[in-house]
């Protein structure tokens, strides 16, 4: 494991992790699970009346910051963000998303979250007004 510091915070992350930016993991690995047609961990909350587009917005940046002023993303300790926690939630009801899908989907965003709290640029982005 490689550290980083990000404004004055220490966070641990893997090798794999500190060789890629936030924005490619974004546009590689969380730009597909919205845009894709089958079904997805997501579906799951948004279905039930929560709007995706309240928190998944066109670039990267409004993104972090809409899901970071919602406290979905802990930038203090992204391994304990809420949406991660969401994201790994198993229904009470079986449904078409598999474990695999589930983790494949968490490991994305986690991949993300780390890398993007080590972004100032993505700090410092405010949400846009609903």
């Amino acid at each position: 494991m490689t550290q980083a510091l990000s404004m004055g915070r220490q966070i641990m992350l893997s090798a794999s992790d500190g060789d890629r930016t936030a924005l490619a993991v974004f546009e590689k690995r969380i730009l597909p699970i919205f845009q894709a047609k089958k079904p997805s961990s997501c579906t799951e909350c948004h279905l039930s009346g929560v709007d995706l587009k309240d928190y998944i917005q066109p670039s990267q940046e409004k993104t972090f910051a809409s899901l970071v002023s919602v406290g979905l993303i802990e930038v203090e300790s992204p391994d304990d963000s809420k949406i991660l926690r969401f994201i790994n939630r198993s229904p009470e009801q079986p449904n078409l998303i598999t474990d695999k899908v589930r983790q494949q989907e968490h490991d994305a965003f986690q991949a993300w979250i780390r890398a993007a709290v080590n972004d100032p640029d993505l700090l410092a982005a405010k949400a846009s007004e609903p």
